[in-house]
């Protein structure tokens, strides 16, 4: 009689195991449908207390863009906009988009002053090409806004100058980007005739506020930016993390795996560092090339992190950042390159070392520490001995007969990048999408299907899509939310913890050593 009791209790818990399954790692193994060019603004209540919402679908996205571009919204100033699925703005290959353009072109968010956290998913097909205007990405700027956990992949952006994958400037307020994974190809193209340039980034074009943060980022995508004139400072400020760190920032544990190529003021991780003398970087892996194509007799300045340091800021700081023996920025008329140094035609460049003189200015903290390594030194394990000062507990990850990524990052990077959409049918990507409740005495709301009204705080009977949400009794509530670290586009810990315990519980009843009466 036990024994069929404990036979049945395991029969209760797959059931349990199957439920939460369902509406967790198997909630959603489709592709995401993309964008019908169309702007869905239904999810917005001006009158929120929480001012919280969670977008499912890529119409939700661009009524975000659409609503952002009213100053009367106040550019989402206290609001928390979320992600709750992959969002697919064009399908295709962004390579392609330089002579075809795809079906969507993507008005950047307008001056966003909230909080946007894509919760670990992705969104693909970003297509941006308005070579007259600058301030191009994403977004168009931030002022004290924060953007973390969200992917930008397979999308094509350019401007005229302040170009970025994410964002174009920074101004206003200090801001925050955080856990963002980018491989987009970024262009400015900037032929005018005013003493200023590209300012083109992986993910910022140019930051104009002292305290900005950019940490735990990577950027494996292209950034070009190139004058036909060769004009001096035309065609400059070219990084593969940001263009310019105009104003004092902090770049934290930044990767940059992808390529770039301009005229001059070229870096590895900044292009430059202006008016910035409190300007730090810190636990930063360059691992991409730089190419520098003017071939005038004005100065060609590159580096491995910094392209050019102007005299205002002196004593920023590098402190553990490292690159390859092997670096080489690739010259047109010359050739080698440094880690911050200066390239002339007719003299060669520094040897590398961050005190010595970077262009009209010098990085002379004596805190100061850059180094470079042969590659097999990177590789597994063996990294960590070498990279000093990173943490290989939370951030950073070794990687069998490979260098080091970032752990949070990983998934992206590996599964999901250019030349493919957001997501492979033939791949399975966990879904889990919890309610957000829009305060502690509010019943959760989540924006609506298209297909319904408006959603208001007082509505505790709105559902989120069927597609992408577990039913109303079996949803965690808002505490159980895995923290920002989990990806949720690429598997969910929790639902794979559930199974193991479950499974667990299941054994010890069946298979309990205590004897039957």
């Amino acid at each position: 009689m036990k024994t069929t009791k404990r036979i049945a209790t395991l029969l209760s818990v797959i059931l349990m195991l199957t439920t939460i399954l369902s509406v967790g790692v198997f909630a959603d193994t489709t592709t995401p449908a993309v964008w019908n060019g169309t702007a869905d603004t239904s999810w917005y209540n001006a009158d929120s207390k929480s001012k919280t919402a969670t977008l499912f679908t890529a119409e939700q996205l661009a009524g975000l863009s659409v609503l952002s571009q009213d100053e009367e919204n106040l550019y989402f100033m206290d609001w928390t906009i979320k992600l709750g699925a992959d969002i697919v703005l064009n399908s295709g290959n962004a390579s392609d988009w330089k002579t075809t353009a795809p079906a969507n072109t993507w008005t950047p968010i307008a001056d966003f002053w909230g909080v946007f956290d894509g919760q670990g998913y992705t969104v693909s097909g970003v297509y941006v090409n308005d070579a007259a205007n600058p301030n191009q990405g994403f977004f168009k700027k931030l002022s004290g806004g924060t953007v973390k956990n969200v992917s930008i992949l397979n999308s094509y952006v350019v401007g005229f100058y302040n170009v970025g994958s994410l964002v174009g400037m920074i101004e206003q307020a200090p801001s925050v980007i955080s856990n963002i994974y980018s491989d987009a190809i970024v262009e400015a193209v900037f032929s005018g005739t005013a003493d200023v340039g590209s300012y083109a980034g992986g993910f910022v074009g140019v930051n104009k506020v002292k305290g900005t943060e950019i940490k735990s980022c990577w950027f494996a995508g292209t950034v070009t930016g190139v004058n036909d004139t060769g004009l001096d400072n035309k065609a400059t400020r070219i990084g593969g993390i940001i263009g310019s760190c105009y104003t004092d920032t902090i770049l934290t544990d930044c990767l940059m795996t992808g390529s770039i190529k301009g005229d001059s003021q070229l870096g590895g991780i900044s292009g430059t560092i202006d008016k910035s003398p409190n300007t730090v970087l810190k636990n930063c892996l360059m691992l991409g090339t730089i190419e520098a194509v003017r071939t005038n007799l004005n100065g060609i300045f590159s580096g491995e992190f910094v392209g050019l340091v102007f005299n205002q800021a002196q004593s920023a700081t590098l402190t553990n950042c490292y690159g390859l023996d092997t670096y080489c920025a690739i010259y047109t008329a010359n050739e080698t390159g440094n880690i911050v140094g200066r390239q002339t035609q007719s003299a060669p460049l520094h040897s590398a070392s961050v005190s010595l003189v970077a262009g009209e200015g010098n990085i002379t903290d004596p805190t100061s520490t850059a180094h470079r390594f042969a590659e097999a030194d990177l590789k597994g394990d063996a990294a960590i001995a070498k990279l000093a000062g990173f943490d290989f507990t939370n951030v950073w990850k070794t990687v069998e007969n490979s260098t080091p990524v970032i752990a949070s990052l990983e998934c992206e990077a590996t599964t999901k990048t250019s030349g493919q959409d957001a997501l492979d049918p033939d791949e399975e990507y966990a879904k889990d999408n919890p309610v957000v409740p829009d305060d502690e005495n509010d019943e959760p709301t989540e924006p609506s299907d298209p297909s319904t009204d408006n959603n208001d705080d007082s509505n505790t009977t709105t559902e989120a899509p069927v597609t992408t949400e577990a039913p109303a009794t079996t949803e965690a509530p808002a505490t159980t939310e895995a923290p920002a670290e989990e990806k949720k586009g690429c598997g969910s810990t929790i639902a794979s913890s559930a199974l193991v315990s479950l499974l667990m519980i299941g054994s010890a009843v069946v298979f309990g050593k205590k004897k039957e009466d």
